[in-house]
């Protein structure tokens, strides 16, 4: 066991003890719960103990009264040790490494001079899809970030606190940051902002199922907003989740011309990733199977986020059930199979894997695939995944086989859209 004075410096220790242990609390948690779940040869061991020890030293340096950098730089160069032995070509060794630099030559503690890294390590970890771990580093900026003197940070560490939770599924957790970065907005007389945390508001009703609520919310974001050049962003964001309603509503072509129009506005490699995944979900929904493959495709390549690798990996897993093409789809398969999926987006694979095992002769295999799929679909009040996963187990067991179904052209509303994706999966290079 660790003496607990000195557990977070001796960095040539690999075991990490509980956090009580260091009279933590519950201060990074998250952490402490994903070290003790690794085993000691995993790649992610030093990352996640380096941005542990980071954020400590950071609550260190930060603490009122604080001497740490001119009573124990020793302190300092431990942590710097443990972050030299995070993998090279790791996005966070270079993040926590200027983390620790800016502390060391930091004439006093204040919080601006490390937060815009803390940000970026905040977001490398969202990237990857290790939202409880980002919360944790968003809690700490806004823990420590004073919202008068600095709103701007305030709102968006809150805002994407806020995005972390909902996509674990604390929904009133995310409604408390969106909350707070409302008010800190509405302080600071910030229009632009206010608009934003709004987009929150409308997430939430989405997520909770209100499609009026969502509707009526973005619409007024997209009459604020209007055509002004400062509101660009704000305004790209709206369509696309007013693309999303639309598609949950059923109106996938006015879906696809929200998204495209926000595609086009959208200065954002990750949000245009998530545009273009929504512009192939509804086309997919129209039946318009090779546009939405191309995009799924180009996004399968080049998506900036482990999420959305994953989730349009799960659609392309769908898309070779329907064409019967079986190598592709266990292809896609063997892709997901090991991954750790957020519940949800398990479910959904859980669903569609057993689509494609009762398409493919594997009926009792199908079954397993959906009795997963049915309690993670109530363990996350996902209801209309539930219908259909009961509609398909009753098909499996009346012997019911799909036929395979021809993909169909485009509409002319969206013919241009179909038209600019298939230009863009040649320019990348992506092969069928």
């Amino acid at each position: 066991m660790l003496n607990a004075d000195h557990a977070v410096d001796r960095t040539c220790e690999r075991r990490v003890p509980a956090p009580d242990m260091l009279g933590a609390g519950s201060r990074h948690r998250a952490f402490f719960d994903v070290l003790h779940a690794l085993a000691e040869s995993h790649p992610d061991w030093f990352a996640m103990q380096a941005g542990l020890l980071v954020l400590r030293l950071v609550d260190e340096w930060l603490a009122p009264g604080s001497t740490l950098a001119s009573a124990a730089p020793w302190r300092i160069r431990a942590v710097q040790v443990a972050v030299e032995r995070i993998p090279a070509g790791n996005p966070a060794r270079s993040i926590l490494t200027g983390i620790v630099i800016a502390i060391e030559h930091a004439k006093v503690p204040d919080v601006r001079v490390v937060a815009p890294r803390l940000m970026a390590y905040g977001r490398s970890l969202d990237y990857d899809a290790k939202w409880t771990l980002a919360a944790d580093v968003y809690r700490t900026i806004a823990a420590h970030v004073h919202p008068s003197i600095d709103s701007e940070l305030a709102i968006d560490a809150n805002m994407r606190l806020g995005y972390c939770l909902r996509m674990q599924g604390d929904l009133t957790g995310a409604e408390l940051a969106y909350g707070q970065a409302a008010q800190v907005a509405t302080a600071a007389g910030d229009a632009g902002r206010v608009l934003h945390t709004r987009l929150g508001d409308a997430a939430l009703a989405l997520t909770r199922g209100n499609l009026p609520l969502a509707e009526s919310i973005l619409d007024e974001i997209l009459v604020h907003a209007g055509l002004a050049p400062e509101h660009v962003t704000v305004r790209s964001m709206a369509l696309h989740d007013r693309a999303v309603v639309a598609h949950a509503r059923g109106q996938y072509e006015q879906a696809i011309r929200f998204a495209y129009d926000a595609l086009r506005l959208s200065k954002s490699l990750t949000g245009r990733d998530r545009v273009l995944g929504d512009i192939a979900n509804a086309f997919q929904a129209l039946g318009v199977r090779s546009t939405a493959r191309d995009a799924f495709l180009i996004l399968a390549a080049t998506a900036q986020e482990q999420y959305v690798r994953w989730a349009v990996t799960v659609n392309l897993l769908e898309i070779a059930t329907l064409d019967h093409s079986e190598p592709l789809f266990w292809q896609h398969q063997a892709a997901l199979e090991d991954q750790a999926l957020p519940g949800p987006l398990e479910a959904h694979y859980r669903y569609y894997l057993g689509q494609g095992l009762q398409t493919f002769g594997r009926s009792e295999h199908a079954q397993a695939a959906l009795a997963r799929a049915k309690q993670l679909s109530e363990e996350f009040g996902l209801n209309q995944l539930s219908f259909q996963i009961d509609a398909l187990s009753s098909k499996i067991v009346a012997g019911q086989r799909a036929e395979a179904r021809r993909s169909q052209p485009a509409p002319a509303s969206v013919e241009d859209v179909a038209f600019a994706i298939a230009e863009m999966k040649e320019l990348a290079g992506i092969g069928a």
